[in-house]
């Protein structure tokens, strides 16, 4: 790959990842399904209410889904991995369409309760395969150079759809009887299957139908609850969950105790939403601080004590922002708890792992929404959003002893980061990639005289200089000494071209040794500063 090549990639990742046709018309299909399927939510679940005047009601109709998602997840898994991951998704598409013109059906006649829950199992079930299976078509379709930013992309879509999604919904209600918001997912998902039919990519995983699937899930479990860490991370983002399982379910009828009525239940989910997107940048930066037992532990407070003050007010801007922070909150748990499980388990075992992990997402999700349900129709709105705060509060103990001494970087993955982070090299890096490159290089102490590049030879790692310094030189001339912090080896790996100079340690010097294959993918995942690429280009004509 050139100069010219990789740095209009650095700089573009995003259009870079963009530029595939496949990953576009993917990317499209999932942001279409998705909204389809959050507004239909809102609609389904404001009419569940309205026709049955029961939050009960409510917590059946959405649990049915979490526990059918919670059972299915890991069969899910191995079923993206076991058929064509395209014909996969377009036959759920298809079938998920047919399944929501069959649930219009039961809305428009006003047929019983348990058939709107049934359609809604049989939805859910169809609906399991999409996320597995779209999330291994991405590193297919997008390559490792673009793959950090389609996943990112990805990511900020699952957020905007969450926002999007209700908003419509809450519209709708508004403006359209409920069978037109069902009839606009069906529409959806018949979207999303022509979009990803329309792929060239024919993608199919390694597992065979004799390969032990049960077997399989029980060491995904294993590893997930025989780290003590991970088991904690697994508990606080069911907690977490949980109290957005309550929330689904009182939000509606708090909607109309207010007098804002159906709508102002999509108003309410959104501005949540809106929340946990700006609760991003503030999860990145707790998920470095060293106490993160009492992080995770605050922020569950945090996202449980606006339900108390919701029960004090009928405003709808005031209980927009408690919902909102609340939101934030649940951004900084889901965010470090996902991180300590990757940084805890195997490697072998961490898709299992992750699915087990998923699953205590689900399981709190509907544990919580049974039990708010349960407990409003007992007690009434206020009580339950009261105790939604405070049962949640004292559970977050639980947090503490488990994740205590948890930490997302090690003391010495910490140090690195910080040298890379000093570098122009590094600049515009995303700080995960940082973490990734930093547990991969390897600290080398070298006297003076060592030779660490010499010319000609093929480039293979980049050397970074914590301390001492570095002489270098062509076959003709001599270079300006290398002082720490510095690097030496950039060349070669960015114009894929042998060493064009012999560099030798001047002075004592500790280094890190970082493999090229992982330095070139690290730069892909941002935007090398404008030093970088001077600085790049400047080496080049003095070593031509």
């Amino acid at each position: 790959m050139d100069t010219a090549t990789l740095t209009a990639a650095g700089r573009r990742p995003y259009r870079s990842a963009l530029a595939s046709r496949d990953f576009r018309r993917l990317f499209t299909a999932i942001a279409v399904w998705e909204t389809g399927a959050w507004s239909y939510t809102i609609v389904l679940t404001a009419y569940v209410f309205t026709q049955n005047g029961s939050a009960t009601a409510v917590a059946w109709l959405a649990t049915s889904r979490w526990i059918t998602g919670f059972l299915i997840a890991p069969y899910a898994g191995v079923l993206a991995d076991r058929f064509d991951r395209r014909r996969l998704m377009v036959t759920c598409a298809s079938l998920s369409s047919v399944a929501m013109l069959a649930m219009a059906g039961v809305v428009a006649l006003g047929l019983p309760l348990w058939m709107l829950v049934a359609l809604s199992i049989t939805n859910a079930v169809l609906e399991s395969p999409n996320r597995p299976a779209s999330g291994a078509m991405v590193p297919e379709i997008v390559g490792d150079r673009d793959l950090p930013a389609a996943n990112a992309m990805m990511n900020v879509l699952e957020n905007a759809v969450v926002a999007v999604g209700p908003a419509l919904g809450g519209l709708l209600l508004l403006v359209a009887d409920p069978v037109a918001g069902v009839l606009l997912n069906a529409c959806t998902y018949a979207v999303a299957a022509l979009l990803i039919g329309s792929l060239s990519l024919r993608s199919r995983g390694a597992a065979g139908a004799g390969e032990g699937a049960l077997r399989q899930v029980a060491e995904g479990v294993g590893a997930l609850l025989g780290s003590r860490v991970a088991a904690g991370a697994a508990i606080a983002t069911a907690l977490c969950s949980g109290i957005y399982g309550a929330t689904v379910v009182v939000l509606v009828p708090l909607a109309h105790d207010i007098g804002i009525g159906e709508g102002g239940y999509g108003w309410l989910l959104t501005a949540a939403a809106l929340g946990s997107i700006a609760g991003a940048p503030l999860a990145s930066r707790l998920s470095g601080l060293p106490r993160l037992e009492i992080v995770v532990a605050t922020a569950i407070v945090a996202e449980a004590i606006p339900f108390a003050f919701a029960a004090m007010t009928d405003d709808l801007l005031v209980l927009a922002l408690l919902m909102a922070f609340s939101g934030a909150a649940m951004t900084v748990v889901d965010v470090i708890a996902l991180t300590l499980v990757q940084r805890s388990v195997p490697d072998g075992v961490l898709g299992r792992a992750l699915a087990t992990f998923d699953a205590f997402t689900l399981a709190g999700i509907a544990a919580s929404g049974v039990a708010a349900g349960l407990v409003l129709d007992a007690a009434g709105i206020e009580t339950t959003l009261v105790a939604i705060a405070v049962a949640f509060s004292l559970l977050a103990v639980v947090c503490l002893p488990l994740l205590r001494g948890a930490r997302v970087r090690d003391g010495q993955t910490e140090q690195r980061v910080e040298l890379l982070e000093r570098l122009d090299l590094f600049r515009g890096v995303a700080t995960p990639a940082l973490e990734t490159l930093a547990g991969r290089a390897e600290r080398v102490e070298a006297s003076s005289g060592t030779v660490l590049v010499r010319e000609g030879e093929p480039a293979g790692d980049l050397w970074l200089l914590e301390s001492g310094t570095l002489a270098a030189h062509s076959r003709d001339q001599r270079f300006p000494k290398v002082v720490a912090p510095g690097y030496v080896g950039e060349i070669g790996l960015l114009h894929t071209r042998p060493r064009t100079a012999t560099v030798v340690v001047d002075e004592p010097a500790v280094l890190l040794r970082v493999p090229g294959v992982d330095f070139l993918r690290a730069l892909g995942t941002g935007e090398p500063s404008d030093s970088l690429v001077r600085l790049a280009d400047e080496r080049v004509r003095r070593t031509r």
